[in-house]
């Protein structure tokens, strides 16, 4: 028995929707002709009586679950697979919405309740699933070890924050960004990213931050310069004692002592040697 598959579907609702007398001839079409015995074909056009209309919702419903005026529903697989009976048409994917998240000077606190944070365990959940009035600050972290260690470092006052691992390009970045839109202006937002010429760069890109949180650049981190990391990072980006202008005086003073001592080190190290951090407003 010939199938439809959810593109079909959304063709086909387009065409009920406008209540079409006739659509084009296109390859889908055609096949609806064909399979179906649906429509009156004259030249490059295929003509729809109101009994095609009655006929295509009916077919949608019998072979594919869904009322082809309202599509598929909203929600994850679980919700879609009470209507459509393939839940893999559920529009989003699995972890659309998700990120990872872990909470300082507190338990986690979601709708759902409070979850006590363990080290180096990584807590994923919905956006929307977190009880964000709980918090006073937000902190994203550049990199998931750091993240997965944040009860580890030395942080300066943020008072109780959720900690929010920044993901990479996809379904996890737009919902952290989704996030910092939605608390622009609610609380602070500070950004927390590797003290070398990538990481100074990756604050200044980050939207909504009003803070960055940084180590001292004092002998400790001077002996540990990754030299070879600094040059690669800073031909990337030369221009970021420019770009510090348009900040707060205090953190352009520090991108460029960074800079000009050519520094480059990491979060890891920050945590492994306890290095006591600060946090510059970053709003001039």
């Amino acid at each position: 028995m010939s199938s439809l598959s959810k593109a079909d579907v959304g063709i086909i609702g387009t065409a009920l929707k406008k209540r079409a007398e006739r659509v084009e001839l296109t390859v889908a079409w055609q096949r609806f002709h064909d399979d179906f015995e649906i429509g009156r074909c004259v030249g490059r056009w295929l003509y729809l009586s109101r009994k095609d209309h009655r006929e295509l919702s009916l077919l949608c419903a019998k072979l594919t679950g869904v009322d082809p005026l309202l599509g598929v529903s909203a929600g994850g697989r679980t919700e879609v697979a009470g209507q459509a009976f393939n839940e893999k048409w559920a529009n989003g994917a699995v972890r659309d919405g998700e990120i990872l998240v872990s909470s300082l000077n507190s338990d986690l606190i979601l709708n759902q309740g409070t979850q006590g944070v363990l080290p180096r365990v990584e807590y994923r959940v919905q956006v929307d699933d977190i009880q964000i009035e709980s918090y006073e600050s937000l902190v994203v972290v550049e990199n998931l070890d750091a993240y997965k260690k944040c009860q580890s470092f030395c942080w300066p006052d943020v008072g109780v924050a959720l900690i929010v691992y920044r993901g990479h390009e996809g379904p996890e970045e737009r919902a952290v960004l989704k996030l910092l839109r939605e608390q622009s202006g609610e609380r602070p937002i500070y950004a927390f990213y590797d003290p070398d010429p990538a990481g100074v760069g990756m604050v200044m890109d980050l939207p909504y931050a009003t803070h960055a949180i940084v180590p001292p650049l004092d002998m400790a981190i001077r002996k540990r310069r990754l030299q070879e990391r600094f040059n690669k990072q800073l031909a990337v980006r030369p221009n970021l004692k420019q770009l510090s202008s348009d900040y707060s005086q205090d953190w352009e003073s520090y991108v460029g002592e960074l800079i000009d001592g050519g520094i480059a080190s990491s979060q890891e190290w920050l945590c492994n040697a306890k290095i006591r951090l600060r946090s510059i407003h970053l709003e001039p």
